[in-house]
Formats: C-alpha cells, structure tokens, sequence
C-alpha cells in the first residue's frame, strides 16, 4: 500500500481481501449449521429441519460485522498514514519524543 493511495482504494483493498474470507467462513458455517440442525431434528421433537430465516438473520447478522471489522482498520490506517505524510512534507517527526531529565 502505497502513501499516495486514495481513501477509496486503501478500503476497497481491505473489504476485498476480507470478503473473501467472509464468504468462505459464511458458506463453512451455513454448511455446519445445516448439518448440526438435520441432527437436532432428529433427536428433538417439533424442530423443523432448516429454517431459512434463522439462517438469513445470523448469517446477514455475521457478515454485517466482519465487513465492519474489514472496514474499520483501513480507514484507522488512513488517517494514520496522512499524518505521517503531513509530517514528512513539513519535516517534522511523526511523532514527537519527550525527553525527561532526572534531578
């Protein structure tokens, strides 16, 4: 990731690489989740098999927060990076050191 990058680029690059994550543990856990809901219905009475709006709910529920968790992160390293390039550009340290004497 370069300094100069855009705000836009900087967070389409995190929600990319994130969402292919996202999709992948999604589908493991609508998979997981189907599997362990044909075994509850077998050994309890009046539980339907698959109930799509359960599965809807958690699954929109859960890419809802990782898509937050993607996105959060790269705009924090915007503003951080724009005020290290400030800096650089006025020649002063990033970040300022303070020096304590002991008397």
């Amino acid at each position: 990731m370069a300094l100069g990058a855009q705000r836009r680029d900087v967070i389409t690059l995190f929600l990319r690489q994130g969402g292919k994550l996202i999709a992948i543990g999604v589908l493991i856990g609508l998979a997981g989740g189907a599997a362990i809901s044909y075994l509850l219905a077998i050994a309890l009475v009046d539980i339907r098999q698959f109930d799509p709006l359960a599965f809807g709910v958690a699954a929109g529920f859960m890419i809802g927060v990782a898509l937050l968790a993607c996105w959060l992160p790269g705009n924090g390293i915007i503003k951080y990076t724009r005020k290290i390039s400030a800096a650089n550009n006025n020649n002063r340290p990033a970040i300022k050191i303070k020096r304590f004497m002991l008397i």
